[in-house]
């Protein structure tokens, strides 16, 4: 779903529903994912991890005005941890989540913004998503395992 583009180096997404895009090993574990994320329209602005398919993953990110998510998806979505955080449509912000054992730690910026431990998916790819109608830039993805 949703249109997906390259466009001066960078995966431009454009969707009017949900979307998920997927790359990497399936059976990567523990890693340091990085990518840049510009959110141009909507909401929900997410980073992609242990995907086992396109309805089984953890996805973090921006989710709603003033708030970070980090959400479970099962066929179908649980939120399992909220923070605040101020974010602005247009804005470039580095977005990097860190996998070991069960522990996800995300940071946007360089400043920690949540951790939580969840066995749910052990491994798998990883990739961007857009949990409602919307529009994001992301580029420069570096993953260390």
């Amino acid at each position: 779903r949703g249109q997906w583009n390259l466009k001066d180096g960078k995966m431009v997404v454009e969707s009017d529903r949900d979307c998920a895009s997927f790359t990497g090993h399936y059976y990567m574990k523990d890693a340091v994912i990085r990518t840049l994320l510009t959110p141009t329209e909507g909401s929900h602005h997410a980073l992609v991890f242990r995907a086992k398919g396109t309805q089984r993953y953890y996805l973090v990110g921006f989710a709603g005005k003033g708030k970070v998510s980090l959400h479970l998806k099962d066929f179908g979505t649980t939120c399992l941890k909220t923070e605040a955080y101020e974010w602005e449509l247009g804005q470039t912000y580095s977005f990097e989540v860190e996998l070991r054992g069960e522990q996800i730690t995300f940071s946007i910026n360089g400043k920690r913004i949540l951790t939580y431990s969840d066995s749910t998916w052990g491994h798998g790819m990883l990739g961007f998503a857009l949990a409602e109608p919307g529009a994001c830039t992301f580029e420069k993805v570096e993953v260390r395992t």
